[in-house]
């Protein structure tokens, strides 16, 4: 008699979609070599059906020249239909996990906006939590809703930005400095101001990178404000026509200042997705606590990518953490006699590359300064969008 083993993987950005992937193509074979009365399906739930290459956001907040959208966008669905009915995917968002029972309760969405539906439950024997994290303001991050969801927001910004003047954003992380320095190379004489919360730029890297990415920064007609921090912003004018957008917003700074602008782009957050996981499986900032091998505290529920604590939440992390939870679930679906108990090493070296404009940047490599150049060849030329099509359809895995 045949059973069937269900795989739910919850999430469906890079991580999720690279889980499913190797789960799909190189795990669960694995697996039913030794099983061979047992037949898996892999199940995703997210709250998008387009995979969003959300690297090439602050470049792509400029226009759809620079990048088109048929390079950052595209249908999870369609992408997987490959496997044909070992996998499923489902358009919704966790409300809540049973352990015990291994049911996940979801509010099932239709439509480009995520209008709700019924509610219901997935059964899993393996839970895989890619759930990631979310930005304040969602177009670097966008959560929820569909391409068209998202390419609204962008249009937003893409209709504002050509006749703005002054221009305000907050965050002094890779997104704020890379969609600032996009902004001062596209356009000139332009009054912009990166509002940064410390005493300098990518607080994350050296000081040094920190000092020459305010360098590049500065021959680009950017400000910086620091050790301040934006505590509200209010859209005071909007006009919003075919030609372009016209609006207005008032930024309030911790400092009481208050700043008039007439476009304020928020590039702060970065907040887990966790409101629906049981909290003995986070630690006190709403992420999930793994082990060296990715597992939780609780049998056959593994983590990967943001939503894992104390990580460094970048793409190469996430990247690194794959095929290790890939590894460990055909270790566990096969009692040992598949693969092997593989341990995720944390990265310890600095690994950041921060492009600033469209011919510099800023960045560090195994701990090594980089060289502007380099971080032009390796990531300003592209955002990376050479690797999204291999991303989503499989074959960088």
């Amino acid at each position: 008699m045949t059973s069937i083993h269900e795989v739910l993987v919850i999430g469906g950005a890079t991580s999720g979609v690279g889980v499913a992937h190797t789960l799909l193509k190189k795990t669960l074979p694995l697996a039913k070599a030794k099983n061979t009365s047992t037949t898996y399906h892999v199940t995703m739930l997210s709250t998008t059906p387009d995979f969003f290459w959300n690297i090439a956001s602050p470049r792509s907040l400029i226009n759809d020249t620079l990048i088109p959208n048929n390079k950052i966008f595209a249908s999870i669905p369609e992408s997987f239909k490959k496997y044909g009915e070992q996998f499923t995917f489902v358009h919704g968002a966790a409300r809540s996990i049973d352990l015990e029972g291994k049911t996940v309760s979801i509010q099932n969405y239709t439509g480009d906006n995520n209008t709700p539906t019924t509610v219901s439950s997935l059964r899993y024997d393996s839970l895989t939590i890619a759930s990631g994290t979310r930005t304040n303001d969602p177009v670097w991050r966008p959560g929820n809703g569909s391409k068209a969801t998202q390419l609204a927001r962008f249009d937003l910004y893409r209709k504002t930005l050509p006749t703005a003047q002054t221009i305000i954003l907050g965050g002094n992380g890779p997104v704020g400095v890379e969609t600032a320095g996009e902004i001062g190379f596209e356009y000139k004489n332009r009054d912009i101001t990166l509002i940064s919360s410390s005493d300098r730029v990518l607080p994350g890297l050296t000081p040094a990178v920190g000092k020459f990415a305010e360098k590049i920064l500065g021959e680009l007609q950017v400000k910086l404000l620091h050790n301040t921090k934006v505590t509200s912003h209010e859209v005071i004018e909007s006009s919003i026509s075919s030609e372009g957008n016209s609006t207005r917003t008032k930024v309030t700074l911790s400092t009481g200042e208050i700043l008039e602008c007439d476009i304020y782009i928020d590039c702060t957050g970065n907040k887990p997705n966790s409101d629906f996981i049981p909290s003995q499986l986070l630690d006190s900032d709403g992420y999930i606590v793994a082990d060296s091998n990715l597992r939780t505290t609780v049998k056959d529920v593994y983590a990967v990518g943001d939503i894992v604590s104390n990580t460094k939440r970048t793409a190469i992390e996430a990247g690194r953490m794959i095929p290790v939870v890939a590894g460990n679930v055909l270790f566990d679906l096969t009692a040992g006699k598949s693969g092997k108990d593989t341990k995720y090493e944390p990265m310890t070296k600095e690994m950041m590359v921060v492009p600033i404009g469209r011919k510099r940047g800023a960045g560090s490599l195994f701990g090594f300064n980089m060289f502007s150049f380099m971080v032009w060849f390796i990531k300003g030329r592209t955002y990376f969008v050479e690797m999204f099509e291999k991303q989503v359809s499989g074959a960088a895995y």
